[in-house]
């Protein structure tokens, strides 16, 4: 998997993810399609992360998304705080549409994660958020569509922490912050 090279181990996420994985697939004999993983990570190094640059820049950056995805909008929170000192929130589709949409009136902003298998749910709030005025940033649409690899949709979403590792390491050099020293919490692995 190569050096980490910044304070949010994405790597360290993406093999418990995948060692689950393959525990499950031991279990229950399934095919769980991890083949083309590695081609989604790769795809999305190569994307230009400008629009999620600027949507996590501006405002507080709100993560919305469904299913499988919701854990790596968590880890894509735990690394813009560590690596870019950046705060954002995160919620299941469901339960932001349940009283935390009233905090667009804040004017934050949002981006979605399409999820495979939910596609009328995430097309509903994507409209939704336009026709109140909010233009969301989008993962799995156009350039960032994954689809086409044939991913499990259970561990479909975790080629987008590329996405965040990036975004992440081009806040905190923009606020002159070491990408990949903490301030306080660099040993903190050693102590959980």
């Amino acid at each position: 998997a190569g050096p980490e090279r910044a304070m949010g181990s994405t790597k360290s996420f993406t093999n418990t993810i995948l060692a689950l994985f393959f525990l499950i697939k031991g279990i229950t004999g399934q095919d769980l399609r991890v083949g083309k993983l590695a081609e989604g990570f790769a795809k999305m190094l190569k994307i230009p992360v400008q629009e999620y640059l600027e949507a996590i820049s501006w405002h507080l950056p709100i993560f919305v998304t469904w299913k499988w995805c919701v854990p790596i909008f968590e880890m894509a929170k735990l690394t813009l705080i560590e690596v870019a000192k950046k705060v954002s929130l995160v919620y299941e589709g469901g339960m932001f549409r349940h009283g935390a949409m009233e905090i667009m009136a804040r004017l934050p902003s949002v981006i979605l994660i399409k999820t495979f298998g939910i596609e009328k749910k995430f097309l509903s709030l994507k409209n939704d958020l336009k026709e109140a005025g909010f233009l969301p940033a989008v993962l799995g649409e156009s350039e960032t569509k994954l689809e086409d690899l044939e991913i499990a949709p259970q561990i479909g979403c975790l080629p987008y922490l590329a996405v965040f590792q990036r975004v992440a390491e081009e806040l905190a050099r923009k606020e002159n912050l070491n990408p990949g020293k903490g301030i306080f919490c660099s040993k903190v692995t050693k102590k959980e």
